[in-house]
């Protein structure tokens, strides 16, 4: 399988925030759960628990950067920062809708 560059957009609260990376995670019978990993930005310590987060991307069949598919749509249960000599990270956990809406 050949290896395809994703565009993609991250948004908290409707307003685009810059990302590094995103893995999705998802199983049969529980919720799918987001780990996003941020640019290290002062606005972060403003993010709340359960603010709207939705990842855009576009289809691996399609190349055009501007159809954009809504892939994951969830909210914040968790804010995680690191620190070391060299570098800083910041990441966020988001959990879908789903235990919401069935009420597990």
């Amino acid at each position: 399988m050949k290896a395809v560059k994703l565009h993609s957009k991250l948004f908290l609260e409707g307003i685009e925030v810059p990302f590094i990376g995103a893995t999705v995670t998802s199983t049969v019978g529980q919720a799918t759960i987001a780990y996003i990993d941020l640019v290290p930005l002062a606005a972060i310590n403003n993010i709340k628990p359960r603010t709207l987060v939705q990842i855009f991307t576009t289809d691996p069949k399609n190349d055009s950067p501007n159809d954009l598919k809504l892939m994951f749509e969830g909210e914040v249960f968790g804010l995680s920062f690191n620190k070391t000599v060299s570098s800083r990270t910041t990441s966020i956990s988001a959990i879908d809708y789903s235990l919401i809406v069935t009420g597990k």
